[in-house]
Parts: C-alpha cells; sequence; structure tokens
C-alpha cells in the first residue's frame, strides 16, 4: 500500500519527565501508519523508552538536548507539506509559528495555556471549549473523551462485553517513572484505609527504589499484594479489567482506565 504522505512527531520522554506523551503519540502513529509514514523525531532517545512505542513508528530521528535549537534542528527533516504533531507544554506559539508556513501543525494539548498557531488542537479532556483556546480563528479543534489517543489494546477492551470484578480489589500506576516515589505512598495508605483485600500494582523497569517497594509487600500479611513490572500493553489491560478500582495520575493512563470502565 502506498503511503498519503509523512507525519513527524515532535515529543519527548525519559525517567525524569514520563513516557506518556511518547505512548500516546504512538498510539496516534498506529492508528495511521498504513496511510502516512509515521516518524517520531525525539531528543536523545533511550532505547529502553522506545520499546513502549509498540513499533508504531516507521522511523526514529534523534534531536540533540538544545531548547533554543529545537524547531531550527527539525525542519531540515521537514518536507512542505508534511504534518507535524507537537506533543510537550514547550511546544508553544513561537515554536509552532517557524513550522506553520510550509507544514500543518497538530499540538497535543493539555492546558489551554498561552496562544497557538496550530492548524489542529487535540485536547482528551472534558470540559474544554474552543473559547477558552487563543487560536488563530482557523484552527480545528477536537476536544473532549472522543478523542482520547487510545492504544490499540484499549480499544479493543472498551468494545467488548466486561463482568464486573470485585469491589475489593484495586490497581496502583503511578506512571513508568515514578520519580516522586507516589506508589508506596498510595500503597501504604490504601493497606491502611482496609478497603481491599488486593491489590495489584504496575510499574516499570525505570521504578527508582524497587527494593523499598518489595520489602513493603512482604511485610504485609492482610492485603494480598501483587507486583506487576515492565508489562506490555495487553497485560497490562488484564490486569486493569481484573479491578474495578484504580489509583493512577490524572494523564492517558486515566483515559485508558476510564476507557474500559475502570472508576
Amino acid at each position: 500500500m502506498s503511503l498519503h504522505g509523512k507525519i513527524i512527531f515532535r515529543t519527548d520522554g525519559n525517567i525524569n519527565i514520563g513516557i506518556g506523551r511518547i505512548i500516546r503519540c504512538a498510539a496516534l502513529a498506529e492508528m495511521l501508519r498504513e496511510n502516512f509514514e509515521c516518524v517520531l523525531a525525539i531528543r536523545q532517545p533511550d532505547p529502553a523508552v522506545l520499546q513502549f512505542t509498540s513499533n508504531a513508528f516507521h522511523q526514529i530521528i534523534s534531536l540533540s538536548s538544545s531548547d533554543e535549537l529545537d524547531a531550527d534542528e527539525l525542519i531540515p527533516h521537514l518536507a512542505e507539506g508534511d504534518i507535524v504533531v507537537l506533543d510537550g507544554y514547550r511546544f508553544q506559539f513561537a515554536y509552532q509559528q517557524k513550522l506553520i508556513s510550509k507544514n500543518v501543525v497538530v499540538s497535543i494539548d493539555d492546558l489551554h495555556h498561552g496562544e497557538f498557531c496550530s492548524s489542529v488542537i487535540i485536547n482528551p479532556s472534558e470540559g474544554v471549549l474552543p473559547s477558552d483556546y487563543r487560536g488563530t480563528g482557523e484552527t480545528r479543534f477536537y476536544l473532549g473523551s472522543r478523542y482520547a489517543l487510545l492504544r490499540k489494546e484499549f480499544i479493543q477492551c472498551a468494545i467488548e462485553n466486561r463482568i464486573l470484578p470485585s469491589e475489593r480489589k484495586a490497581i496502583i500506576s503511578m506512571g513508568a517513572g515514578d520519580v516522586h516515589q507516589l506508589t508506596k505512598k498510595v500503597l501504604s495508605s490504601l493497606v491502611k484505609s482496609e478497603m481491599v483485600d488486593e491489590i495489584e500494582i504496575i510499574v516499570s523497569n525505570f521504578y527508582p527504589d524497587i527494593n523499598s517497594l518489595q520489602e513493603f509487600i512482604r511485610a504485609e500479611k492482610r492485603v494480598k499484594i501483587l507486583l506487576c513490572k515492565n508489562l506490555g500493553t495487553q497485560e497490562i489491560c488484564e490486569v486493569m479489567k481484573s479491578a474495578r478500582t484504580m489509583i493512577c495520575p490524572s494523564n492517558n493512563t486515566l483515559l485508558e482506565a476510564a476507557s474500559i470502565g475502570m472508576q
């Protein structure tokens, strides 16, 4: 099948800032890759991070670490008419302006803060209106959870009939890096609440203090706690389906959990 053009996804992710943006860009690329050449442009890519892209991209472009030169470094990789998808707080008006004259610019946005000159804005948050944005008047808006960028495994789960599991089980997933080590704090509070009898914790290889977490789990006798490490997308989906309740950040993980009916 011939491809209809090129889409360059410009985003970043690592243990410090998380990988949620990479995952949702990969989810969008997965939807489009049969019709477009999908390219990821990322600063200093870590192979451990790229494993989360599920081979959604046809090519990876490695950029330098300079904020000031970022857009100028990206431009030589673009042909006129290419689509550029920007996902990150720092890709603001000045960055968009450097690209918009020759390219279609799509901003994936969570904050509706500042001015935009993008051709398209995608914000999967509920309660956001086009009037909340300062755009060009020609910007097209795709707002609300109907435009959530879900991985294909979660889309499939969302359309399947689901048998409601026990209310006494909960899932904790605080992000791949969890640099603030919220997982253990949430776990401790949930155990003390006595609201559940079983907890599954989802972490990645980036988790900063796995030994301390494992010690806590071994010491807990009343609640059954299972540590799930470095799961694939389908495995994460199956873990989520096994419970009604999940504690997670208000990011794409929340949208994925909501898509399969979690509370």
